[in-house]
């Protein structure tokens, strides 16, 4: 694992990415590709990537790939990216995340069907205590979803489980709720992913009491009540246009 030679001292007082010791990234799709770049250029030196799928030409358009990834294994391409990007190696899992997968650290969720999002939570995430949080964050064409969630909080994962978890055949049905089904635009991927970073950052800062830059910068109510009170679970739709 190569060393992250990013420079944080943009952003030190905003994360220091010595408090984040392990990240997942599940799904190296429209999100996962977004996501895992600029959880590298935070600085963080560890980072999982988790897909199975390859590298085709119409994911182009909406994610972090080159034509000159075609075909090439999605966690490769990502992975060989973030390291010319930032020195960052990240590791590279390609397979399902299923129960013998064991999961440790902040775990991005960021697959692109309902089905797929029920079974990693269910095999690998709910009750896992080695995961301190994980965000979910899915999109629509024109709205998305970010959710921080305590995983052995009873309150929120009900409250998840609730509020959150659907049918794939749901989704066109229910323009209120955004999942991560084609169609699908770079843009609306973009603002997703930049969210989720910030949950991700004001997460970190919450959970492990490293409040440097909360001294001039309010907490969102969401993030902090979703990992301090064990029945409040995020769940807001965000509309782009």
């Amino acid at each position: 694992m190569a060393d992250n030679l990013v420079n944080t001292v943009k952003h030190h007082i905003v994360l220091n990415p010595n408090h984040v010791q392990r990240v997942n990234i599940i799904g190296c799709g429209a999100l996962g590709s977004k996501v895992a770049l600029e959880v590298a250029k935070l600085g963080v030196k560890e980072i999982h990537l988790y897909d199975f799928d390859t590298v085709s030409s119409e994911n182009i358009a909406n994610q972090g790939f080159s034509h000159l990834d075609v075909g090439k294994l999605k966690v490769q391409a990502l992975g060989d990216f973030i390291n010319h990007m930032t020195g960052c190696e990240p590791i590279q899992h390609n397979e399902k995340v299923e129960t013998s997968t064991v999961l440790q650290g902040i775990t991005f969720l960021l697959v692109d069907s309902m089905k797929a999002r029920e079974e990693i939570y269910n095999s690998s995430i709910k009750g896992n205590g080695l995961i301190p949080f994980f965000i979910d964050a899915r999109m629509g064409v024109s709205s998305y979803q970010v959710v921080t969630v305590n995983p052995i909080s009873k309150g929120q994962t009900d409250s998840y489980e609730k509020e959150m978890m659907y049918k794939d055949e749901e989704v066109s049905s229910e323009q209120t709720r955004a999942c991560t089904v084609t169609p699908s635009i770079g843009a609306t991927s973009g603002m997703a992913a930049n969210h989720a970073i910030w949950q991700f950052i004001k997460a970190v800062n919450v959970y492990f009491g490293k409040l440097e830059y909360t001294k001039n910068v309010q907490i969102e109510k969401d993030v902090y009540v979703a990992l301090t009170d064990t029945s409040y679970l995020s769940s807001h739709t965000y509309p782009v246009v």
